[in-house]
């Protein structure tokens, strides 16, 4: 279940009892995401990992109903993913080792591309003007082949299918079918189609105005149709993803405020990749100015003193703002005349050596 206001998705984890003859299932425990989180897993699996998946999957397609804390547990809740956790412990485990259009490494190609085509500012820069939602019903109509992420593919319980309210527009499109050789056949027939297409700027601007409506049934029987479920709730609340700068893993971006860095804390770091980036982004900043470097030698210095009595809070408050009015004095000048004498200047004025 999706709670639009708290921007999370809830999975009710059952657990299964004997009753005489009968088996029955009762909640056993409730896990929490956020908006985004295992479709974002998904698409950060490595090939290496697909493979092993796939391998162990081939080799034990079936589900006994057992739940063993193996390693082969362990390795898929490494992963992050529910989706790939859920769908191997359950009779929909062979689906995970399909081959053709839904191998996995595919799907992460399919999705990937979706997802930016989709929700990414810097993917089409022309489609900033547009909605996810209207960047969705373009992608439908253009990538017909790419049967996992577009509306027509649903099957059974889970259908979608969209409405515009300007029809007549179609035309203008591309098609972006899969090439075939010169006898006619399809090459590539399982693969997904990636590449960009050509859009008139006339078609944007008119299909501004078009108003995009989903319409929807829920079925979840593939790995493919809970990645869509991820996939169409970024859509629908216009969602803007970027990759972090640092871990390289997706994330959303929140208000107008621009980052290329997320909120995560890395395996064995005590700061987030934001906070990281600031860190490191101030010791560059110190170490290549040297007006700043002769401040925080400085700092450190007075500072010490405050730590061991022998200088006041409040006279180290004064000495800091008048300091840091001396630096942004001298960096100004130093910045449009670099000259030693300045810094030598500087130094004699915080009393360094």
């Amino acid at each position: 279940m999706f709670n639009e206001d708290l921007m999370r998705v809830s999975l009710c984890i059952e657990d299964g009892n004997f009753t005489g003859d009968m088996r029955t299932y009762v909640p056993k425990d409730i896990e929490h995401f956020t908006l985004g989180e295992n479709l974002f897993s998904f698409l950060n699996l490595s090939i290496t990992n697909i493979n092993r998946i796939q391998k162990i999957v081939i080799s034990n397609p079936r589900w006994d109903e057992h739940h063993e804390q193996d390693d082969t547990e362990a390795f898929l809740a490494e992963l992050d993913c529910v989706y790939l956790y859920l769908l191997f412990y359950s009779f929909n485990r062979e689906h995970l080792g399909n081959q053709y259009t839904s191998r996995l490494d595919r799907l992460v190609k399919e999705f990937d591309f979706a997802l930016n085509f989709c929700c990414n500012d810097n993917f089409v820069p022309q489609f900033n003007h547009l909605s996810s939602m209207e960047r969705y019903y373009l992608y439908s109509k253009i990538y017909i082949d790419n049967i996992n992420t577009i509306d027509r593919h649903y099957q059974q319980h889970r259908y979608l299918f969209m409405e515009a309210s300007q029809t007549d527009l179609l035309n203008m499109l591309p098609n972006m079918e899969k090439k075939t050789d010169k006898f006619g056949l399809i090459q590539d027939e399982f693969e997904p189609v990636t590449e960009l297409p050509e859009i008139p700027s006339k078609f944007l601007s008119m299909f501004h105005n078009t108003r995009v409506t989903p319409i929807f049934r829920y079925e979840y029987s593939a790995i493919e149709r809970y990645l869509m479920e991820g996939l169409f709730l970024l859509i629908k609340l216009n969602i803007r993803i970027k990759k972090c700068s640092n871990c390289g893993k997706y994330f959303i971006l929140k208000g107008d405020y621009a980052t290329d860095y997320c909120d995560r804390i890395i395996d064995g770091q005590k700061y987030t990749c934001k906070k990281f980036a600031a860190i490191q982004a101030r010791k560059k900043k110190v170490k290549s100015n040297p007006v700043i470097r002769e401040y925080e030698k400085a700092y450190k210095r007075y500072y010490a003193r405050v730590t061991n009595k022998k200088l006041s809070n409040e006279d180290f408050r004064l000495w800091t703002e008048e300091a840091s009015k001396k630096r942004e004095e001298t960096a100004a000048r130093y910045a449009a005349s670099p000259s030693e004498d300045i810094i030598k200047e500087f130094k004699e004025y915080l009393g360094n050596r």
